[in-house]
């Protein structure tokens, strides 16, 4: 059969339907993840208004709430007032480093993964990113299907961060012990 589709259309085209394939495939693994909860948050950080709407359009439809900001305060306001599931966070901020927001997104919500997206893919600078606290770091020209397969990853991490502060760190709420410890909090 893919012989057949092979004659019909040029390799440019293969590529094309194989690429959009990839992209549809991991679209539905993120809807698969997003509706396990009802609505998942996802908090899209970037100075390029295009970058923001581009965000926008690709998560919405995978039963995800998306909202995009500019800038690192706005960010930071965003994080105080909801819950989020998700960071994508762009490279260059008006206001403050990426870096600099990283660390303090992960200060204030460190269950928070936060996936960087940076023209830089340098060992260093990957390593700086991950050693703060960074869920994943996207080197930038990036595919829709692998952006779309973090945000997948990154759920799913989450949902495993929720469950095991339920079931290990809710109960040492009221004089139970912490667990892998004989400490009693206080």
């Amino acid at each position: 059969m893919s012989y057949q589709i092979g004659k019909l259309i040029n390799n440019e085209t293969a590529t094309l339907i194989i690429k959009n394939m990839k992209e549809w495939l991991a679209y539905k693994e993120l809807q698969k993840v997003s509706q396990s909860k009802s609505t998942s948050t996802i908090l899209v950080v970037s100075s390029n208004h295009f970058t923001r709407h581009y965000f926008k359009k690709a998560l919405a439809g995978s039963n995800s709430v998306v909202r995009a900001v500019r800038n690192g305060e706005y960010a930071l306001s965003a994080i105080n007032s909801n819950a989020y599931d998700v960071v994508i966070m762009d490279d260059r901020l008006p206001d403050m480093s990426n870096m600099e927001l990283l660390r303090n997104i992960n200060a204030y919500c460190p269950e928070i993964p936060v996936i960087m997206i940076t023209p830089c893919n340098h060992p260093k600078a990957v390593l700086d990113a991950l050693k703060h606290g960074a869920f994943s770091f996207v080197p930038k020209p990036f595919r829709l299907e692998f952006i779309l397969r973090t945000v997948k990853e990154a759920m799913s991490y989450r949902a495993i961060v929720e469950e095991y502060v339920a079931e290990y760190v809710m109960p040492c709420e009221g004089g139970a012990s912490i667990p892998g410890t004989d400490e009693t909090p206080t």
